[in-house]
């Protein structure tokens, strides 16, 4: 497994860098902005989580087109559409998957797409970071 590669958001909806370690997140967050736009008062920490590669031919995958044209074909015809696409072999179903992975792969090439996990809130004094009085 490969090591995991952290990344920072103080709003845990927007999260920033794929760096080496949770120290590494946190003085980049630190550094980045440590004072709320607003109020201008220091923020306490900042949320850092595991960034997980994220493949977007996962959610479009041959069972789910199968199961799409299944239904659409369904919600036109009725019950005389019941066997459509219902022998497909092993070897269609593959053939299938590999299209749909390279169309995916070719369509949207050069994109990078992750989820975050075991998203957790870390105070900036618990790693020795603090902003100096102005």
């Amino acid at each position: 497994m490969d090591k995991p590669t952290y990344s920072w958001s103080f709003d845990e909806e927007t999260y920033h860098g794929h760096l080496g370690s949770i120290d590494e997140a946190m003085k980049a967050a630190f550094d980045r902005e440590v004072r709320t736009a607003d109020a201008g008062e220091l923020r306490p920490g900042v949320h850092i989580g595991e960034s997980e590669p994220f493949h977007p031919s996962s959610l479009l995958d041959a069972d789910s087109f199968i199961d799409w044209a299944q239904t659409q074909m369904y919600d036109e015809l009725g019950e005389a559409s019941e066997d459509f696409l219902g022998s497909i072999t092993a070897e269609q179903k593959q053939e299938l998957i590999n299209f749909l992975a390279d169309w995916i792969g070719r369509a949207d090439a050069g994109s990078n797409y992750w989820k975050i996990v075991n998203s957790s809130f870390h105070r900036f004094a618990d790693y020795g970071l603090r902003q100096e009085a102005e």
